[in-house]
This record gives C-alpha cells, structure tokens and sequence, in this order.
C-alpha cells in the first residue's frame, strides 16, 4: 500500500449508520435545545444532520487511517450525547496493549470542503484549545487534520449529501436513486497542520474584518483588451495595483504587496458599483504573495485581477487565525503522510 493510499479510506456503512444514530440520539435528547446556536433559528431533525452527520463520518474514517498507520492502538471518538466544548479533542481515549487512557496530543478533525479558501480556527476556539491539560504550553501537542470526502464516479457534491446516501441505502424507494452509491464515496486526508504552525504562521482577520478570495486570477479572451471602456493603465514595475475591486469593500490590506517577476499591461474598466482590472502578461509572469502564496500565469495570456471579497455577506462575524489553503505547503514543514504518522505513534 502506498503513502498516498494509506492517506484515503472507505466510508463504510457501519460508520454511516453510527453517525446517523448519533445525530438522531442528539435530536431527541430533551436537554438539548432545537435552536442553531449561530442563527438562533428552530433546527429539526434535518437540521441536526446537517451539523453531525458529515462531521462524525469524516472523523470515524480518520480514525480508520490512522489504524492503518499504527494498528496497535485503538484510537476511539466521542459518540456520547453531552455539553461539548472546543477544550474537548475529537479523539477522547486510547487503548494500547488493551489498558485505556487518555490521548497524548490533542486532534481536531475537520472537513474540508472543495471550495474552502481558508483553513485555520477561530480565536475562540484557539484559545479554549491551549486550555485542555493535553495541550499545556505546548501548541505542537495540537494538531488539526482536515479530510474531504470525494466520490470515484461524480464531482457533484449534491448527490453526495450523506443523510441521502444514507436513505438510498436503507430505503427501496426510486426518490433516492439520485444520490450517490456508498461504495463510491471515500474521505482523504488532505492537510495536517499543527496548532503552532497556525499561530505562527497564520493571520489575523478580526471579527468585523472581510472574507477575501485567494483565487485572485481568472484568466479571459484576450480579446478582451479590445471592448469599449477598456484602457490602458500605468502600474509599479514588480507590484500589483491595490484596487478596490468593489468600490463599498476595501483592498485586502491584510495581504499586502502582490509582487511580480515578468512584464505585465494593466488594463482597467470602471463600472458603476465597481472596477474590473486585467493584467496582460507578455512574458511568462510569477506573482507571489506571503499571505496567498504563488501563481504562476502565462505569456501572451490575460487574466482578471480579482483581490475581491467572497459571498454576498463578507463581513466576518469572529476573530480567526487563517492560512489560505493554496498556500498551506509554504506553511507546513511536513508532509502529510509524517503527520499523520506521527499523531498515529504520539497520541
């Protein structure tokens, strides 16, 4: 078995069945309440699933991983229905040479999903972490290990959605033929970072700050540079222009000079609510930037420059600590695989 297969595991039905149940037990546990904690809306069953099911799926199967990777442990999850707390690890008890204790290290397992920007915790969260006796003061006892579940036969991630595979493989009936088959779904590992590297590393967006794109360029017709309304403009030689891509939102301050090794023509059009910006490369062009990492674009290709802000709601409503995810490998000093093996003969 390879390091990359290693690193991968099926979903299998026990898991799917278990974290099912778990959400079900949670729904009807009558000291919990039937409000979304965020929204402070009713949540029904629907709802329970939507915030459970996929989460104790994807911690269930790194688990599996990594058994794979030290099989003499069993490495056990929390399943009970209780007060939870970001001080509590995802990973609450081990067996080795059949005694019980408690981890070494401190695991966080989360999803990550394909259009995630960023990967990081919230401060809260952080701090409360450093909090468990695991931890100390010590933030390489803290790891977090991002997973994302992917399907062999289909890149829709709708029929996908677990609470209906889970009622296609329960139920005869035709409404969930749509849904994707269990035995095409499978969750890899796809970044392990510890809390230290976060810290460290990662940058401040504070609650009321902006939630930003990473993927600044898009590249377009060239013959674009031709339409009404598109000029020509002067920039600094080696750093991109910080334009307000919106004119109501900001540049990203927090990145900082987008720099540039190559020769570019900047085009720009004004619109009324906002600007567009194209950058033109007439060689091949490197951009790099310490926050969002390093783009490669090529010659005589145009690209939309886009520093612009995600979703219609940007405005963050808690203090993070993020690293962009495209730029995790400037960040991490190791590999995945030594990660994980390392969790594995640690915890």
């Amino acid at each position: 078995m390879t390091k990359i297969q290693t690193l991968a595991t099926e979903i299998t039905k026990e898991a799917l069945e278990r974290s099912f149940k778990f959400a079900v037990d949670f729904h009807l546990d009558p000291k919990k309440g039937q409000s979304n904690r965020t929204t402070g809306q009713t949540r029904g069953l629907g709802g329970v699933m939507d915030s459970f099911l996929l989460g104790k799926v994807v911690e269930s199967c790194v688990i599996d991983i990594l058994k794979k990777l030290n099989p003499h442990k069993e490495y056990e999850l929390d399943f009970e229905v209780h007060d939870a707390s970001d001080a509590d690890p995802d990973i609450v008890k081990i067996k080795e040479n059949s005694v019980a204790r408690k981890p070494k290290v401190f695991v966080e397992i989360k999803n990550e999903g394909e259009g995630d920007r960023w990967v990081g915790l919230t401060e809260e969260q952080f701090q409360t972490m450093k909090k468990n006796t695991i931890v100390g003061s010590d933030l390489e006892k803290i790891f977090i290990i991002y997973a994302t579940i992917k399907n062999r036969q289909s890149s829709n991630m709708k029929t996908d959605d677990l609470l209906g595979v889970f009622l296609k493989s329960n139920l005869k009936s035709r409404l969930y033929d749509c849904f994707s088959n269990l035995n095409d779904l499978y969750v890899e590992i796809s970044l392990v970072l510890t809390a230290k590297e976060l810290y460290d590393k990662g940058t401040r967006f504070e609650k009321g700050y902006y939630f930003y794109e990473t993927e600044i360029f898009q590249e377009c017709d060239p013959k674009l540079r031709d339409r009404k309304g598109i000029e020509k403009v002067k920039s600094q030689d080696g750093i991109l222009p910080r334009f307000q891509y919106n004119k109501s939102l900001p540049y990203p301050d927090r990145f900082g000079d987008i720099l540039y090794k190559g020769e570019i023509v900047m085009y720009k059009k004004e619109n009324e609510k906002s600007n567009r910006m194209y950058a033109y490369c007439v060689t091949d062009v490197e951009v790099s930037n310490k926050i969002i990492g390093n783009f490669k674009l090529k010659k005589d290709h145009l690209y939309e420059y886009m520093p612009s802000t995600v979703g219609r709601n940007p405005v963050l409503n808690r203090n993070n600590i993020w690293i962009a995810k495209r730029n995790v490998q400037n960040v991490v000093c190791k590999t995945m695989f030594e990660r994980m093996k390392e969790i594995a003969d640690l915890i």
